[in-house]
C-alpha cells in the first residue's frame, strides 16, 4: 500500500544560497528597496521573496523604504554553517523535511530530486521549492545534496 503524501501549506523557494547572498548584498549597509530589488534581480532567482524571506527570519528588517542587516543577519555571514535559530525553526515548521526523509529511507540511499515534488504544488514554484528543500536539508545535515539527488549519511 503506498503512503499518502501531505502537501506543504505555505512554499518556500528560497534557498541558503540566495538567502546569504541577500544579507552579502545587505551588509555594505542599508539600501532603500528599489535598490536593494534591483541589485539583487542580479544574483537571486527570486528578490522580493528572498527579501521577504530575510525579514520574516529576522536576519534583515525594513527601516524606513530600504532594509537593513540584524545581528542575527551579521552573524549568519560570519558562519553560515550555523542556521540562526528563527530560520531553522521556520524551516522546520515550513519545509516537508519529514516526508522527504520518509521518501529516502523508503528509496534506498539516494533519491533523485524529482521524487521530491509530490511534496508540492505542481508548478515552477513548486519545483523551485523542491530545490529549496534538498539545499536546506544539506545545510541543517539530513542528506548530501549531488548534483540531482540526495544522498543518505
Amino acid at each position: 500500500m503506498e503512503k499518502e503524501v501531505a502537501m506543504v501549506q505555505r512554499l518556500v523557494w528560497v534557498g541558503p544560497e540566495d538567502l546569504y547572498r541577500t544579507l552579502q548584498l545587505l551588509s555594505h549597509g542599508p539600501l532603500p528597496f528599489p535598490q536593494a530589488l534591483e541589485s539583487l534581480r542580479h544574483v537571486v532567482d527570486d528578490p522580493l521573496e528572498s527579501l521577504l524571506l530575510a525579514e520574516e527570519v529576522g536576519l534583515c528588517q525594513q527601516e524606513g523604504l530600504g532594509f537593513r542587516l540584524t545581528e542575527a543577519g551579521e552573524a549568519w555571514l560570519n558562519s553560515p554553517w550555523e542556521v540562526p535559530s528563527k530560520l531553522h525553526l521556520f524551516l522546520l515548521e515550513n519545509l516537508p523535511f519529514p516526508e522527504a526523509l520518509d521518501l529516502l529511507i523508503d528509496h534506498g540511499p539516494t533519491l533523485p530530486l524529482v521524487a521530491l515534488l509530490p511534496l508540492f504544488p505542481k508548478s515552477p514554484r513548486g519545483e523551485k521549492a523542491a530545490r529549496a528543500l534538498a539545499e536546506w536539508g544539506a545545510l541543517l545535515g539530513y542528506w548530501d545534496l549531488v548534483e540531482d539527488r540526495i544522498e543518505r549519511w
